[in-house]
């Protein structure tokens, strides 16, 4: 093993993923460089070019690194994708961090920040352009309402909803929803 390899490992460097396996002597574990599982030391180290040739010395996949898929990018991609389902499928209910965290089996913590590193946004914000999302498809319908609209997208109040959507979309949603229908209107006028 040279000292560039270690290092990659040290450092969890995913540019090396795929370059080089590693595997811990200890567990009979076979890791990409990138696994977030403590560094072992050197001498219980033993470096392998491919997953096979560590699967045909005996050692078995990481289940953190899961070097075994093509497309895994990591437990904080994975989480981060889990948490927007979760949003996603409960974008009309009141949020809570630590109920979603329970959903997921994780720390409440831990949650908000993996999820802010892997999206560079906060779940918050992640639920407001979600709900934003949602409520554009909504003012597209002018049977609802704006107090309707707030409720379905599981804003308290139309005051909160107008505010958030501001901010999100840079106009109020009574303004988008004139916007919308003035440019149905202009469309059809072109043809």
């Amino acid at each position: 093993m040279t000292p560039d390899t270690y290092r990659a490992i040290q450092q969890r460097d995913r540019e090396k993923d795929g370059t080089f396996f590693f595997g811990r002597m200890t567990s009979l574990t076979v890791c990409r460089p990138s696994c977030t599982l403590p560094c072992p030391r050197p001498e219980k180290t033993v470096i392998f070019q491919t997953l096979e040739e560590a699967i045909g010395r005996g050692y078995h996949p990481c289940s953190r690194c899961r070097p075994d898929l093509e497309t895994w990018c990591g437990a904080g991609d994975a989480l981060a994708k889990s948490s927007i389902r979760y949003l996603t499928e409960h974008l009309a209910l009141p949020f809570s961090l630590r109920e979603m965290a329970a959903a997921l089996y994780v720390n409440p913590s831990h949650l908000a920040r993996t999820f802010q590193r892997e999206t560079g946004e906060t779940i918050l914000q992640c639920l407001h352009h979600l709900r934003c999302e949602k409520a554009r498809e909504f003012l597209q319908n002018p049977e609802y309402s704006l107090g309707q609209i707030a409720s379905m997208c599981g804003f308290s109040t139309p005051s909160h909803f107008s505010r958030i959507f501001r901010d999100v979309e840079g106009v109020t949603p009574s303004r988008w929803r004139k916007d919308y229908f003035a440019s149905l209107l202009k469309d059809s006028n072109d043809l």
